[in-house]
């Protein structure tokens, strides 16, 4: 509610701002107080729904599908904190055996530390030969194997939170303010 709140009220006040060529005297408060309140009434339920409808959608997904998100997700994740990335799907130990790991990503810190990463989408977890990697790495250094887990939970939250921020746009856009000022 309180995203389709701010949306509305900020939508509304961008168009005022531009309706009144930034003339701010001219910003009628009575309309953002609707535009915020109509946002908040159906950035609820929008929320709600989209909430629904990505999470449902996502699932329905390919396993294939579902390590191409979690992996991008990933690899922009990394890379927005600063790290440089070198390599993707990269051999971590082992041989041909049932302990071969590989990663999705292998990152460098500005530090020049490098680590692996491994993402996971929905409810997957480790694989046995993920988890000795781990475990290794974990002993020599924590930081050396992150594991980014991509929930349902995460994405319900970002189609919950996009559903009313859409709906507070729209309630921004439709009342606009109709002043001669």
């Amino acid at each position: 509610m309180a995203i389709g709140f701010g949306s509305g009220i900020l939508t509304d006040f961008v168009f005022q701002m531009i309706e009144h060529k930034g003339n701010i005297k001219c910003i009628d408060a009575g309309s953002l107080l609707i535009s915020g309140g109509l946002g908040a009434l159906g950035g609820g339920p929008s929320g709600a729904v989209a909430k629904k409808v990505l999470v449902s959608n996502l699932k329905k997904l390919s396993n294939t599908s579902k390590k191409n998100i979690g992996e991008w997700l990933s690899k922009q994740k990394h890379s927005l904190k600063g790290n440089k990335h070198l390599a993707s799907d990269k051999q971590i130990f082992g041989n041909n055996g049932p302990n071969k790991a590989r990663n999705d990503h292998f990152f460098e810190r500005p530090n020049g530390t490098q680590y692996h990463v491994e993402a996971k989408f929905g409810t997957s977890g480790l694989t046995p030969a993920q988890r000795i990697a781990k475990q290794h790495l974990d002993s020599i250094d924590p930081s050396l194997y992150a594991v980014d887990y991509w929930s349902y939970k995460f994405f319900g939250k970002v189609g919950g939170h996009t559903g009313a921020a859409i709906s507070g746009i729209a309630a921004g856009v439709a009342d606009l303010s109709d002043c001669d000022c």
